[in-house]
Parts: C-alpha cells; sequence; structure tokens
C-alpha cells in the first residue's frame, strides 16, 4: 500500500530524474500489513473495533453478489520482497522527509482518518443546545417536538441523555469482570431506590460516551448539559480564564490507580451552540398547555421551573463589572479550540422558523451511513409500512371480490326478472293476437257466466257492483 500522495510524489520524481536503470517501479511504504491489521485499524477508529471474519463459502457468495468490481480483482498473490535501497534515488529513501505515510497505512490510521473526513465532508457534527427550562420543546398539533432529539435525528448524531447513559452504564458488568470501574461506581450509587447519580459520575459518563468512536466520528447533540460554567471546564477541553490575580490552572494527568481504568481525556468541545432564549411569561404559558400530568412527566412542574430557571440564570449572571462571564460566554471565548458558533435563537417563533435557522447554522446533513440501531427501526418501519400496505391490498382485494359477487348476484336476479318480464309480455301478446270473439269465449264469457250464476245465487242489493268485484277478484286483467 502506498499513500496517494507519496504515490505521485514518485510519480514525479521518476518523471524529473528518468533513471536509465529502472526498468520497472513498484511504489509501496514501508509499512508491512495484513488486510485484516488494515480493516481492524479502519475498525478501531471509525467504529467499535468489532471485525467479521467470513469462511471460504461466505466470501465466495459475498463476491458473487457485488455488482461493482471487488478488492478482490486489483490482488495479486506475488510473493515480492520489497528493498529500499534504490529509493533513495527518488529521494524517497527510508529517512527521507518526503514522506507523508512512510510508515504504512496502520501506523498512520489517525491522519488517514482526518484526510477522509475532510475530503469527505463527513466531519463530526458536535451541537449543544442550551437554553431556560422548557425552550427545547416545542408544541405542535400532534404533540411536541424536542428540538434536540429532532435535530439528532435528522442529522443522523448520537443524542445524550443523562438518565439513559446512566441505565446503559448500570447494565455494563462490573469492572473486575471486564466492565468498567465507573459502572461499578454507578452501580453503587444507584442501589437504593430514589438514589440520584454523583455529579462527578455523571460528568465523567458523559466524558466517556463523548469518547466513544460513534460520538468521535458522528458527532453528538447536547440539551442542557453542562449546565454551570465549572461543569463545563471540567467537561470539554477549553481555555479557562483565571480571575483577577489568579494564575491559570496547571494541566494535571491524573493516573489510573490499581484495579482501575484510565481517567477519560476531557471531550471536544461542541462546534456549534444554539443558545435558545424565551420570556419567561411565555415558557410558563408554553407549560400550562402541556397539562399537570406531562408538565410533571417533563420535569416542569411549577417549583421545578422556577427552581432550573434560577440555575439558568445564576449560570450565566454578569460578573461585577457587568460584563458577560456565564456559560454562554464561555462558549464564545474558546472559538479557537473548536467552538466555531454561538447561535442565538428566540423559540417564541413558529416551529418552522426555529428550524430553518438551525439547518441554516450547520448546513446539510453530512455523515457516514445511518448506525446500527437507526438501521434497525429503519427496516423495522419500513416491514411495517409493507405489511400494512399488504394488509390493505388484502383487504381490497376482498371488498372487490364481496362487490364483485354482490354485482354478479343483482345481474343474475336483474336477468331473471327481466326473463320473467319478456315472457309474460309474450303471453299477453300471444293472448292479444287471436280473434276477439275466441278470446271472449274463452277468456271471458267463462268467467262471466260464473259472475252471474253467483249474483242469482246471492242477489246482492248492487247486482253490477258485486259482478265487477267478482270479475277482479276472479281475473285482475278482465277489469
Amino acid at each position: 500500500m502506498i499513500h496517494v500522495q507519496d504515490l505521485a510524489g514518485v510519480v514525479l520524481n521518476v518523471a524529473k530524474t528518468r533513471p536509465a536503470d529502472f526498468s520497472t517501479v513498484v511504489a509501496v511504504d514501508r509499512g508491512e500489513a495484513t488486510i485484516g491489521e488494515v480493516v481492524k485499524a479502519i475498525s478501531t477508529v471509525l467504529q467499535s473495533g468489532e471485525v467479521k471474519n467470513v469462511g471460504p463459502d461466505e466470501y465466495l457468495a459475498f463476491m458473487t453478489e457485488e455488482k461493482e468490481p471487488h478488492i478482490n480483482s486489483v490482488q495479486l498473490g506475488l510473493n515480492v520482497k520489497m528493498a529500499f535501497d534504490r529509493a533513495e534515488a527518488l529521494n524517497y529513501g527510508p529517512e527521507s522527509e518526503s514522506w507523508v505515510s512512510g510508515n504504512g497505512f496502520v501506523a498512520n490510521i489517525d491522519k488517514i482518518v482526518e484526510e477522509y473526513r475532510k475530503w469527505r465532508g463527513v466531519v463530526p457534527i458536535r451541537v449543544l443546545f442550551y437554553g431556560p427550562p422548557a425552550t427545547g420543546m416545542h408544541p405542535t398539533e400532534d404533540g411536541k417536538v424536542m428540538l434536540a432529539r429532532d435535530f439528532a435525528e435528522e442529522y443522523q448524531v448520537n443524542y445524550i441523555s443523562v438518565p439513559e447513559l446512566v441505565e446503559e452504564f448500570k447494565a455494563m458488568a462490573p469492572f473486575a469482570e471486564g466492565g468498567t470501574d465507573l459502572s461499578t461506581k454507578i452501580q453503587e450509587a444507584t442501589a437504593e431506590e430514589g438514589a440520584v447519580v454523583p455529579e462527578e459520575l455523571v460528568q465523567e459518563m458523559v466524558q466517556r460516551k463523548l469518547q466513544q468512536p460513534a460520538c468521535r466520528n458522528q458527532g453528538f447533540v447536547l440539551e442542557n448539559f453542562p449546565e454551570t460554567r465549572e461543569a463545563a471546564e471540567a467537561l470539554f477541553d477549553v481555555d479557562t480564564i483565571p480571575a483577577e490575580g489568579e494564575a491559570p490552572p496547571e494541566e494535571e494527568e491524573a493516573a489510573a490507580g490499581e484495579g482501575q481504568e484510565p481517567p477519560p481525556k476531557k471531550a471536544p468541545l461542541p462546534t456549534t451552540v444554539f443558545s435558545l432564549y424565551a420570556e419567561e411569561e411565555f415558557l410558563l404559558t408554553r407549560i400550562a398547555a402541556l397539562g399537570e400530568e406531562e408538565a410533571a412527566a417533563q420535569g416542569l412542574t411549577e417549583e421545578e421551573f422556577q427552581t432550573k430557571m434560577a440555575a439558568y440564570n445564576a449560570a450565566n449572571a454578569p460578573d461585577e463589572e457587568g460584563q458577560p462571564a456565564g456559560l454562554v460566554e464561555l462558549y464564545r471565548q474558546n472559538q479557537a479550540k473548536g467552538c466555531e458558533q454561538v447561535v442565538e435563537i428566540v423559540v417564541d417563533n413558529p416551529l418552522e422558523f426555529v428550524q430553518d435557522k438551525i439547518r441554516m447554522s450547520i448546513g446539510e446533513p453530512r455523515n457516514y451511513d445511518p448506525n446500527k440501531s437507526r438501521r434497525e427501526r429503519e427496516a423495522k418501519a419500513a416491514a411495517d409500512v409493507a405489511r400494512k400496505e399488504a394488509d390493505a391490498a388484502a383487504k381490497k382485494a376482498a371488498e372487490d371480490e364481496a362487490s364483485r359477487s354482490e354485482r354478479e348476484e343483482q345481474a343474475r336476479l336483474d336477468a331473471d326478472r327481466l326473463q320473467k318480464l319478456q315472457e309474460e309480455e309474450r303471453e299477453s301478446l300471444l293472448l292479444r293476437s287471436q280473434p276477439m270473439r275466441k278470446y271472449l269465449m274463452d277468456n271471458v264469457l267463462p268467467t262471466l257466466t260464473l259472475g252471474l250464476q253467483e249474483v242469482a245465487k246471492v242477489r246482492p242489493n248492487d247486482p253490477i257492483d258485486f259482478l265487477a268485484e267478482y270479475l277482479f277478484n276472479a281475473d285482475p286483467q278482465l277489469t
């Protein structure tokens, strides 16, 4: 293997020097690594470090399923021993400073990954949403939108939730069994029901989370954490500004005790801080719209709101001279350390306005493929949609079949009725086509004779009416 810049340098020097005694130049670096070591290095820096080894059958199946040319097509199984004694002629000897990645891919993996991020535009998105209580929540007709969670979902960035982190570390094995010393401390701190995790453990927990590959590579979203300037200085790699007359604090390298894991490094600053703001009266109205039960679930009862509001005001209070000195100001003072912008957003504007301002500040989503949990959610959602579509199609087919059967039955009844009417019409026409005398003799006179006999027998008061009723009852067609 060889870095593309080193390859370009070798080609350039060959073109410049035109060595006559070089029939063939094979450009490689000094690193010796197997494909397994290369994959392991990539996985360690970009993912969890896990590598899946596949057998011959699975590998062959994978090779045949690929539509694009596979890496195997550019591999050549030659046993070649490289000698670098002639490389000095091309200014790429063992001690040459021309090398960009002379020690090989694995040895320079961190540098190569940084180059990859830069040129591919997948720089980690590190964002902090910070503001008074209830500013990160926006009610809608369908419920509510949590700005930080919604942003993390749209930009495929890890949302850091302290309660969820506590449960994650509590579920880990003890340090002696391959877990972490921190997980043991948290398990001990939360052994009693209702116990609260100490702030120093919460801070260390967040620090370790932010050092994980997913947060290093994709970025993270924090919401209202840390809550004070002191906590931010302890969590992030910031330039602290000492008070007047005090010396700058010295960096201390904490050492791990026996049987303990090493302390975490300070996390990189968020590149963007969204400073949310709204009048207190507006926030109280927003909370009141939630209802008592929902407000309690969100930790936004009136008493809790006032406590959090007072803490926010204290964390962002100016100094004795009235100059900004709070938590938000700390981020503004650390642009050189990576906090590129502090964006102020008034959240009493419409939701679309707030979200558009957030998107304009960050730009288009730029990241790696969705993580495993997101892929699983999307696969489940796609399966649910497919199942619902299949159910709807089956229901429609059943309804169509029932409707078709009903139409066929109605058509059969209509055909029978029409046939009966046609038969009656034919009989009627047949009768009317006979001579009148024959018709009267065959159809009228017999009934009329019987009617007259009945009149003579009954002797009604109104013979005419009696005869008419008799004829009608005998054969309605005679009347």
